[in-house]
Parts: C-alpha cells; sequence; structure tokens
C-alpha cells in the first residue's frame, strides 16, 4: 500500500516539475521552438530568442517558407500567465508583431470575405494588447500588394461570445476603428 501511495504522488510531481520545466525555462523555449519547427509545413528559422514560454518570450528574425508563401517577421513579443489555465482562463497580456513580410510566391484565388462563427471553447480568452505593426503582403506579379501600418485589438472570447473592446487598423490611406461582439446564431 506505501508503493502505491508513493506512485500516486510521484506521477503528478513528475508532471508538474515537466510542466514547469517546459515554461519557466530556456530549455522549454528550446523544446517548444524545435516542436514548432517539426510541426510546420516547410521551413522555419528564427535569429535569436529571449525569455522561457510562460513570457515575456522574444523572437527576432523569424521566418516561415512553406513553398507557397514566405513570411518574415522582425520581432515578435509574447507575455501571458499560464498559471490562469488550470481556473478555465486564458490572459494574454501582450502579443507584439512588428516588421511582418508576407510574399505568395503562387496567386491565390480570391474568394469572398467571412465571417466565422467564434469557437466555444472550455477557457475564457482574454487579449488585453495585440499589436501588428508595418505588415506589408505581396503577390507575385501584383506590384505593390496590401500594406498595414498598424492593428490593435482587445478582446474576450467567453463561451462563444466575442467581444471586442477595439479592433482598429491603420492604413496609409485611411484608419478604422471598431468595437461590439459577435455571438454564435447571431446573423452578421
Amino acid at each position: 500500500m506505501r508503493r502505491a501511495g508513493r506512485w500516486l504522488f510521484a506521477i503528478p510531481a513528475a508532471l508538474l516539475l515537466t510542466v514547469a520545466l517546459v515554461l519557466y525555462t530556456p530549455l522549454g523555449t528550446g523544446l517548444l521552438l524545435g516542436v514548432a519547427r517539426l510541426s510546420m509545413p516547410g521551413d522555419m528559422t528564427w535569429e535569436w530568442v529571449s525569455g522561457v514560454p510562460a513570457g515575456p518570450l522574444v523572437v527576432h528574425g523569424l521566418r516561415l517558407d512553406d513553398g507557397r508563401r514566405r513570411i518574415g517577421i522582425d520581432r515578435l513579443r509574447l507575455d501571458w500567465q499560464p498559471r490562469e489555465l488550470p481556473a478555465g482562463g486564458f490572459r494574454l497580456h501582450s502579443l507584439q508583431v512588428s516588421g511582418v513580410r508576407v510574399h505568395e510566391r503562387a496567386p491565390s484565388p480570391r474568394t469572398s470575405v467571412v465571417v466565422p462563427q467564434p469557437p466555444r471553447l472550455p477557457v475564457a480568452i482574454v487579449l488585453r494588447s495585440v499589436i501588428l505593426e508595418d505588415l506589408v503582403w505581396t503577390r507575385a506579379g501584383e506590384g505593390a500588394g496590401f500594406r498595414l501600418e498598424r492593428a490593435a485589438l482587445e478582446a474576450r472570447l467567453v463561451h462563444g461570445r466575442l467581444e471586442i473592446a477595439l479592433l482598429e487598423a491603420m492604413l496609409p490611406e485611411a484608419r478604422l476603428r471598431l468595437a461590439g461582439e459577435i455571438s454564435q446564431g447571431n446573423r452578421l
């Protein structure tokens, strides 16, 4: 009986230690980036990384190439707190992406814009500050392409209901600012 008690304690302790090593150490950063590299279709490289997966994590010179498109990100910064996950929450304090270059080698077929319904997830997601700066999207044979100077998002997704506190986009010619909500079952 005593051995069974040890195993009942040792297994959860080992799992907790493994999760802590992955989320809170540079070893975990390397491990997760390696898994991401292996799971990506095509090539994934980066110049250098600082921080840990639990945040803040900064990736410089991220490059993705799947054969159809090439994506370059000068700087990606992620800050979140995993300690809220067991309670059913995911709070992204900050996601900043700057210097994004997307080049499609083969033009994609043009499609109509479809607004997807928010998924029903077992966790509440809070996005406090998502910022995208300096995005340039080009397609082979189509000239200058699309440019977005800055986009910002603050939102919550709870029980299939998306609440947008702020959605702001700045283009070279215009500025757009929205707020509202999307609930599952609503017609847009």
